[in-house]
């Protein structure tokens, strides 16, 4: 076969070969950068639209004016439901356990109330950045009668409150605080000291008290004028006065309150010292803090820490178990990043909690994170010392709140969670927790601050032990026990229509940064690809040909020497 390379052949070739390389260069230079831009767009389009989101969230949840977007809800929660939910724990054994057996409960409800807190009074300092009012809190019962036996149901129901139960008689609890207080507290003669202590018991026996009582739910929730405390006021008062001792009444604290009840539900009962909270003017991270608290600013008197040591450290311990930080964990600042920690304020506590990051969880299709509280709030003075401001001096597990309820009373989480068990050991009739159902959980969208659903769950209890001088409480179990009164889930869910607000605000930003940052990264990979692709075409076009050597027909020369 003959080969005719001629001079316009090899021409021609060199020309094609070159035009080809021409085009094969364009084409990859014009994908590698393209696709580089596409990249680059995707991976800084992520942080540059969070920007502009959070900036945009700053401005539209700021409580600046009533013009504001939260405002509405802030002032009246009643546009997103929430309820006070109360299931009773009821003494079923009440005569074996005053003669000394294992207290044993069951448990009643649930009776359902719905809540709505208002703010009055509304006015915002000068420079905007903060709101001061009063406010109150309103519960009215829920209607819908819960399915028997149920005692969680799914839909928002209620049993009626009128039932009887048998539980610890606080009022008396108040009194045996009182002697307590009488005996280590004020410096007076023991003549005086045991004319008192004769005048308590006075009126306890009159009264044919005893360490139980039997009141309907409705009493002993929302509160009854108690004849006990009635008579004592009296009797102590025209004894102390007739003793020229008026100095004693005011160290007392009479009149006791004569008002027993675990939640107060008066639409009157407008908090008339003023609170205040941060706008987010100025400083967003700032935003719904309070700065004030009915009257208190930037700390509350209410923790003594009586048996803290006398040290500056000591001093530093009251001081911290004092202070009033945190939100009332409607909403909170904007912009929460995973793993941060919160601080709420509770009134019905009186102190600030440390809320930790736990859980990642969807709300109504919507993604958020889960907090719960510090579990370190709950350790004792011998477990964390600075806990003696609290005279958190009982097994761990339990707040000791005797400071502002005037008697033996411990709040825990429902069922003890978290707490020591010899808690449980004391009393029979009450189930191991589950912390699904019993522990506290704030349910937080990360870009607005706002919470989307809330289980605040509490437990109330009174320590009922012997008590010298008073015949009522001498043949309780030898060592005493915790007697739960009511567990109680302050809660609420965010609307349906505040989901669709949210989507199409937030929910739509939020998918279009992941649909530029994913299409960049995609695309940009692609054609990056193409780019290679193309790269690998010319390297080849530009290789030298291999050496072809042609010796007519015989095959058997060598191509190479």
């Amino acid at each position: 076969m003959d080969y005719d390379f001629n001079d316009d052949d090899d021409g021609q070739t060199k020309a094609t070969r070159s035009g080809c390389c021409a085009n094969l260069k364009t084409h990859m230079v014009l994908w590698t950068v393209l696709g580089a831009v596409f990249l680059t767009f995707g991976l800084i389009a992520h942080p540059v639209i969070d920007s502009i989101m959070a900036k945009t969230i700053d401005k539209d949840v700021a409580l600046t004016s009533t013009n504001a977007q939260l405002f509405p809800i802030w002032s009246n929660t009643s546009k997103v439901p929430s309820y006070m939910c109360f299931w009773m724990w009821n003494l079923t054994n009440p005569e074996a356990v005053l003669s000394g057996a294992k207290p044993n409960m069951s448990l009643m409800g649930p009776y359902n109330y719905r809540e709505v807190r208002l703010k009055d009074n509304i006015s915002w300092s000068t420079d905007g950045a903060r709101v001061h009012y009063t406010y109150s809190r309103v519960f009215t019962r829920v209607e819908t009668i819960c399915p028997p036996g149920e005692l969680y149901p799914t839909e928002e129901c209620s049993l009626p409150d009128n039932v009887t139960m048998t539980t610890a008689n606080i009022p008396l609890m108040q009194l045996v605080g009182l002697v307590g207080d009488l005996v280590n507290g004020p410096n007076i003669s023991d003549t005086m000291r045991q004319l008192i202590i004769d005048a308590v018991q006075g009126v306890i026996k009159s009264k044919n008290e005893t360490s139980l009582m039997q009141r309907s739910v409705y009493e002993v929730i929302w509160g009854y004028e108690d004849e006990l405390l009635k008579e004592l006021n009296k009797v102590l008062i025209e004894l102390l006065t007739a003793l020229k001792a008026e100095k004693l009444i005011k160290e007392l604290g009479l009149p006791l309150p004569e008002l027993v009840q675990l939640q107060e539900n008066n639409p009157l009962a407008t908090r008339t010292n003023v609170s205040e909270i941060y706008t987010g003017q100025g400083d967003i991270n700032k935003l719904f803090t309070f700065t004030q608290w009915t009257g208190y600013k930037g700390k509350i008197d209410t923790w003594k820490g009586t048996k803290c040591p006398n040290t500056t450290e000591g001093r530093k311990y009251i001081e911290w178990a004092n202070m009033i930080n945190g939100t009332e964990a409607l909403s909170f600042r904007p912009n929460i990043k995973s793993g941060e920690s919160l601080y709420v304020f509770s009134d019905d506590l009186h102190r600030s909690s440390l809320l930790v990051h736990t859980d990642n969880v969807k709300t109504k299709g919507v993604d958020t994170f889960r907090f719960r509280i510090d579990p370190a709030g709950l350790n004792n003075a011998s477990q964390t010392p600075y806990m003696c401001a609290f005279d958190a001096f009982q097994p761990s597990g339990t707040l000791n709140i005797q400071a502002f309820t005037g008697g033996p009373v411990y709040a825990s989480k429902h069922h003890f969670l978290d707490a020591d068990p010899i808690y449980l050991s004391m009393i029979d009739g009450v189930s191991p927790p589950v912390r699904a159902l019993h522990d506290t959980t704030l349910d937080i969208e990360p870009h607005t601050g706002s919470s989307f659903e809330v289980h605040q769950r509490l437990q109330i209890n009174v320590q009922m032990r012997r008590v010298d001088g008073f015949p009522a409480y001498q043949d309780l179990q030898d060592g005493g026990f915790y007697l739960p009164v009511a567990k109680v889930d302050e809660n609420g869910l965010v609307t349906d229509e505040l989901i669709k607000q949210w989507k199409s605000q937030v929910g739509v930003a939020l998918k279009a940064r992941n649909m530029v940052h994913q299409g960049g990264i995609i695309g940009g990979s692609a054609l990056l690809l193409l780019g290679l692709v193309f790269g690998v075409a010319l390297y080849r076009t530009k290789r030298p040909p291999a050496l072809l050597l042609i010796n007519g027909d015989d095959e058997s020369v060598p191509l190479l020497d």
